[in-house]
């Protein structure tokens, strides 16, 4: 949802039979107003499109709230105010009337329930202008593009994501269930303190070998340990050897078929708080087409339904790269 601060201003004009006054200042066409409350950035023609208003009402303290089409949409600022014949139109657009001291500006505030579609050129834009990729996640994501299998690799800003996530919680010891190429596992190793641990679980010692060239590289080969074989055992003989609630993260990407199983398992070896990263849990779309019924897709399904009904845990599936269902372990 927008907030003020990606608000447009509308400057002097004039809205159905509302008249808009303020000074302008030198800011792209915004009010010194506007400047002083630090709420718009670089303005820009506004498009007369908006919402049905169905109610609204001012309100003196500093959160206002506006009821349209059956939502509710809270706005921060000292004092708001809206028209109260707001012309009917498709776009998902409101107008907003902004009191600041003497002055009154309108605002446009795009709205919009749903995620931002994400266009080639809105994904090169968040590439290039918001992912900080370290030489050699570059180099290996580039090595890995010519393999068999490339569409597995996380893109960059998932990487990037999973590198704040580890940040966060402050993570030492961490779980990955499907290595392939090693750029996850590297992102993660990359924010492990030095005598962090990250054990590794993967069956395919060729694409491993690769992860392993890329850890040394990267100075992460120390605090990594890969684990050759079946991932559920892996994972088993950790927990038979004591170290159930030891660890502060995990990531799983592997046979879709298992995820359940591997979710358990993580679920005893991660501490009270900690965290599991569950990779394609959007699985393309399928998830949510009912044509498909492959085995793939219903474990996914299945998982994301489980999860969401986990008394256990908190969770949320957050729309980046094939989607990301994060889920925080609450109870031990």
């Amino acid at each position: 949802m927008a907030s003020p601060r990606d608000a447009r201003c509308l400057g002097p004009g004039s809205l159905g039979s509302e008249r808009v006054s303020g000074e302008r200042s030198g800011l792209d066409g915004c009010c010194t107003a506007c400047q002083r409350a630090d709420t718009v950035g670089p303005g820009e023609a506004w498009q007369r499109t908006g919402l049905r208003q169905h109610q609204a009402q001012q309100s003196e303290s500093v959160f206002w709230f506006l009821s349209w089409r059956h939502r509710t949409v809270r706005i921060r600022c000292a004092k708001l105010s809206v028209p109260r014949k707001t012309k009917k139109r498709s776009s998902p657009r409101i107008a907003v009337q902004l009191t600041s001291e003497c002055k009154t500006q309108y605002f446009a505030l795009d709205m919009s329930p749903k995620t931002l579609p994400l266009t080639d050129a809105l994904a090169s834009y968040l590439v290039d202008v918001t992912v900080r990729e370290a030489p050699i996640l570059r180099a290996l994501r580039e090595t890995t593009q010519s393999l068999p299998g490339a569409g597995m690799q996380i893109g960059p800003e998932q990487g990037q994501f999973m590198r704040l996530l580890v940040q966060l919680i402050g993570a030492k010891r961490a779980l990955e269930v499907g290595v392939y190429t090693g750029y996850s596992s590297t992102c993660v190793a990359l924010e492990l303190p030095s005598d962090g641990l990250l054990v590794a679980c993967d069956v395919n010692p060729e694409t491993s070998a690769i992860a392993q060239c890329h850890w040394k590289v990267a100075g992460v080969s120390d605090r990594v340990r890969l684990e050759l074989g079946p991932a559920e055992h892996t994972l088993t003989q950790l927990l038979n050897h004591g170290q159930s609630g030891t660890f502060d993260f995990a990531f799983i990407d592997a046979d879709k078929e298992s995820y359940d199983t591997y979710y358990e398992i993580c679920l005893q070896l991660i501490r009270v708080g900690g965290l599991i990263a569950i990779d394609n849990a959007l699985w393309g779309g399928r998830v949510a087409d009912a044509k498909c019924m492959d085995a793939d897709t219903l474990a996914i399904r299945h998982l994301n339904a489980k999860v969401a009904e986990d008394k256990r845990v908190s969770s949320s599936l957050v729309p980046i790269g094939d989607g990301l269902l994060l889920v925080r372990k609450n109870v031990g």
